[in-house]
This record gives structure tokens, C-alpha cells and sequence, in this order.
């Protein structure tokens, strides 16, 4: 990504490739900085998707209020994005609707934690950290759909 954006012109294409390198390395602070860049050149859904990511790795990092703070803004930008549900941007959904031990343990895994390394970090056992996951996995709000129009 980093060699297409310097071959590109345009601020789009850099602001990609800097999402991508943040995800890649789970930078809160600069998935922060890039959803603000996203949010600068009118790309709604992509802030949106980078703030959600931001709060991800802010949790995991162990700074719930900075996890918060991006939450509130993804929840912010999205109010502009008629329909919009993408895999990053459901967090917020989840969030609302699930237990915060079946949200922590969805977050994990998707972050590609196994069950005995999630039960470890919030010192739960495996069946419990099993039992999180199923209950989410059976709730037909999180099955995956198409992604909607976002309004500028």
C-alpha cells in the first residue's frame, strides 16, 4: 500500500495505506489520526471504520476512556451513513446489544485471540469464554449483510 500511495496521486490512497500500516500494528493513536484524515477528505464510512478500530486497540491496550472517546466518534460519523454495516463498524452495534464479557470476548476474537488466551487475560475459564461467543454467534443482529450508502 505504502509503495501504490507514493505512486498516486491524491490523499486518499495515502490515508489507506496509513490505515492499513496502523491496523497492521494496532496503533490507537494513529488510527485515531487517520479517521480524522478520513473524516478531512469526506470519506465518512472509512472514519468511521478507523475510529472503531481505534477503540478496539485502545481497549486492548488497556485505555477504556480513549476506547470510549472513539466509540463515541465512530457512533458520530456513522449517524451520517445511511445503513451502513460493515464488519468495523457492527462493533458499535455489538457493543449496545451484548453482555460486556460476550463483547470483550468477540473483539478478542476477532482480533484472532484463541478462547484459552482470551479466558487467560480476563481470568474467566475457556467454557465460559466458549459460552460468550456462542451467545453471539446465534444472535441473527451480527450475521454478516451489505454494506449501505454513506452520505458525505
Amino acid at each position: 500500500m505504502a509503495d501504490l500511495a507514493a505512486q498516486v496521486d491524491g490523499e486518499l490512497v495515502a490515508a489507506r495505506a496509513a490505515y492499513a500500516g496502523a491496523v497492521a500494528t494496532r496503533d490507537g493513536q494513529a488510527l485515531h489520526e487517520v479517521s480524522e484524515a478520513f473524516e478531512g477528505l469526506g470519506a465518512l464510512l472509512y472514519a468511521a471504520e478507523a475510529s472503531v478500530e481505534a477503540a478496539a486497540a485502545s481497549r486492548r491496550g488497556g485505555r477504556p476512556r480513549d476506547a470510549a472517546a472513539d466509540e463515541h466518534r465512530a457512533a458520530q460519523l456513522l449517524s451520517h451513513c445511511e445503513g451502513a454495516a460493515t464488519p468495523p463498524v457492527r462493533t458499535i452495534t455489538a457493543q449496545s446489544r451484548l453482555a460486556r464479557g460476550e463483547f470483550d470476548a468477540a473483539v478478542q476474537a476477532a482480533a484472532g485471540r484463541s478462547n484459552k488466551q482470551i479466558a487467560a487475560d480476563s481470568r474467566i475459564s475457556v467454557r465460559t469464554v466458549e459460552s460468550h461467543l456462542q451467545r453471539v454467534y446465534e444472535n441473527p443482529e451480527f450475521k454478516p449483510s451489505r454494506a449501505g450508502r454513506c452520505a458525505a
